[in-house]
């Protein structure tokens, strides 16, 4: 590098302004990507050759080069677990976008909740949720922020925003019928002049 920016970014929807960099001609300029903070991901790069890694791309300077960074809206969904179970995290079968990063799956083991789950999406991706009790002693009982459709232990949200979604258990109790053979007083009299007889 001869001289010129040695780092551009921006903040926003839109396209930042250009930045510019001198090199020596037939040099290899190494452009390295970066998101900023955890509501934006790299998307690609236009412009250069990526290699092995995909947020790094190189360009020979043996003309005046152009390169691009592109990056894409991600948001959070936050979950939680209200008694005991557990939840997967998943992008939809049919979702237009999909899993980025964080937690693939929420438990609890007890009455309380659970502290917060943090799994990131593309803007406009389906986000499953799968719920399951862990044991025969508690029950799925309801989701809240998401909607449920022919299976009710399955719910969807869409990610165009920051979302939340809670799975509530139920606690539940066996009831175990123990039946007994219990003897009358004419069975017990039956029983007992049947002992003489045999003496």
């Amino acid at each position: 590098r001869v001289s010129g920016d040695t780092s551009c970014s921006h903040i926003g929807t839109g396209t930042s302004d250009d930045c510019t960099t001198y090199f020596d001609a037939g040099a290899t300029a190494q452009i390295t990507a970066t998101a900023d903070n955890t509501s934006w991901k790299f998307s690609a790069f236009t412009g250069c050759v990526v290699g092995g890694t995909p947020t790094v791309c190189t360009v020979v300077m043996d003309d005046v080069q152009s390169v691009t960074a592109t990056f894409t809206k991600i948001y959070a969904l936050t979950t939680s677990v209200t008694g005991e179970g557990s939840i997967a995290i998943a992008a939809a079968a049919d979702s237009t976008g999909g899993l980025v990063s964080g937690d693939a799956s929420c438990s609890n083991t007890g009455t309380g909740t659970s502290d917060d789950c943090t799994t990131y999406f593309d803007a406009g991706a389906t986000a499953q949720i799968t719920a399951t009790a862990d044991n025969t002693s508690w029950k799925f009982n309801a989701f809240t922020g998401c909607v449920v459709g022919g299976t009710p232990t399955v719910c969807t949200v869409v990610m165009d925003d920051v979302q939340s979604v809670t799975a509530t258990f139920t606690k539940i109790y066996a009831l175990t019928d123990r039946k007994s053979t219990r003897l009358n007083s004419s069975h017990l009299s039956e029983f007992v002049c049947r002992l003489l007889l045999e003496k």
